[in-house]
């Protein structure tokens, strides 16, 4: 018998989407608005920048990512790089923990 029904499991999902999304959404704007259009910036995320990629990317690393790479790619490429990277390692994790908890295996 599961701990949490299945209409419980697929509201926590849609919730981590939903912050993932509108979190990543708010974050670009605050990093796009320091240049203006025209400006290209080389500088890597910040300390506070890379904490909000980390901890957005826990609730969603595909939607973070999309959203993050394909909105700064243009005007801040080494941000853009970054966000992806870490993106990638919260996937990862996430297929690791999956495995790990889904495909349990038995002694005995």
């Amino acid at each position: 018998m599961s701990i949490i029904s299945k209409a419980t499991s697929d509201l926590i999902i849609w919730i981590g989407i939903i912050i993932s999304i509108i979190g990543s959404v708010m974050e670009m704007k605050k990093i796009k608005g320091k240049l203006t259009p025209e400006q290209i910036s080389q500088e890597s995320l910040t300390k506070d920048e890379r904490i909000k990629v980390w901890v957005l990317a826990l609730f969603n690393p595909v939607w973070t990512d999309i959203i993050l790479y394909f909105g700064l790619r243009k005007r801040f490429p080494t941000k853009a790089k970054s966000a992806n990277i870490i993106c990638f390692i919260v996937f990862a994790l996430w297929i690791a923990t999956s495995a790990l908890i889904g495909f349990p295996v038995s002694r005995g």
